[in-house]
């Protein structure tokens, strides 16, 4: 994957670029996102020497895409000198990569996350009792009860606040608003909860999602990880990349023995470069977000960064819940696009 990597558009996640010289194939000029020199940093994302190269004049570090990743922390020097044997033609087993870190640096705090897992317990509880409507609700999007336990999906049946001092927190209540629970796992942490809201028996128009916050800053900061990152083990040559949780709990349900599932959780999220790691394995990155402007333009965003990735939309619907709903074969959809891509052995 790194040999056709976009050097730009992954070295633009950390610093601001300006095009500056025509030297090299192009030469564009940023503050390091390293030791923070002013227009010091360099990069030929053309190079004549067959891949982008980037240089700092100040703190002296250099390299292509995969010594950026290195240094950046994204990759470990053992998936380097993997990835560069495949270069090479050397045929390698890349290590599995650890749990992906989410877009915060710290998981949440040992008392929000027994406060959360409580919650978490609380809702499967009533996921499973006797408001079997409830069940019903999360059975609309497709799923089976296998994967609704697995997932250790739930229903908060009315809206609730909380103390925060119970969740580690001060000042305003948690708000925990009627409907579907998502917890967000990753590295057997508990890293959030989203909470599809329900007005009466209707799913609500906005906002869609509410996560209970985590701080005392900001209520509605993004704390999603790689969804379905700790499921992942490489062993498929394809990984496919939804926009919500919703799709990839649907298309790990279906699809899971053709490829391996995670979702980004936004259209919109950005997608930091700690999770590259994950995407090494994969052969080919298949990009099934939704069918309008916000998913389009965002799946756009993410083909930047390799040649593998690749965008795939359903034939009916906006989404692949919606797909699935009207009658349509996801297998035989998945299987069409495999064929496609000449993906299949």
């Amino acid at each position: 994957m790194s040999d056709t990597m976009d050097l730009l558009v992954l070295v633009q996640n950390d610093t601001t670029l300006k095009r500056v010289a025509t030297t090299h194939g192009g030469e564009y000029a940023g503050p390091c996102p390293f030791c923070g020199g002013r227009d010091r940093f360099r990069v030929w994302p053309h190079h004549p020497g067959g891949s982008g190269r980037w240089w700092c004049r100040r703190c002296e570090r250099s390299g292509d895409s995969v010594a950026y990743l290195v240094e950046r922390g994204a990759l470990t020097l053992a998936q380097a000198a993997a990835i560069r044997d495949t270069q090479a033609g050397i045929v390698v087993a890349l290590p599995k990569p650890e749990p992906a870190p989410p877009l915060l640096a710290e998981p949440p705090s040992s008392a929000w996350q027994a406060r959360a897992l409580q919650f978490v317990a609380y809702a499967e509880s009533q996921l499973w009792g006797a408001q079997s409507h409830a069940r019903q609700e999360v059975q609309q999007w497709g799923l089976n009860d296998e994967t609704i336990r697995f997932w250790r999906l739930g229903w908060n049946p009315s809206d609730l606040y909380d103390d925060p001092v119970r969740w580690g927190l001060q000042g305003k209540r948690i708000y925990l608003p009627r409907g579907i629970t998502i917890p967000h796992f990753s590295g057997q942490q508990l890293w959030g909860v989203k909470i599809r809201r329900y007005v009466g028996w209707q799913a609500a128009a906005a906002p869609k999602y509410i996560q209970p916050r985590r701080n005392d800053v900001d209520d509605e900061t993004p704390h999603d990880t790689l969804f379905g990152a700790d499921q992942l083990r490489g062993q498929s040559p394809c990984l496919l990349l939804t926009e919500g949780e919703k799709d990839c709990l649907l298309a790990w349900q279906a699809l899971r023995d053709l490829v391996d599932v995670a979702s980004v959780c936004g259209a919109a999220r950005r997608f930091p470069a700690s999770w590259l790691s994950y995407l090494l394995p994969y052969r080919a990155i298949l990009v099934a977000y939704d069918a309008d402007p916000a998913g389009l333009a965002g799946a756009a965003k993410l083909r930047a960064w390799a040649a593998c990735i690749t965008s795939i939309q359903v034939p009916d619907g906006d989404d692949i819940v919606a797909f699935a709903q009207r009658g349509g074969d996801l297998r035989a959809w998945l299987l069409f696009h495999l064929h496609r891509l000449r993906l299949l052995p």
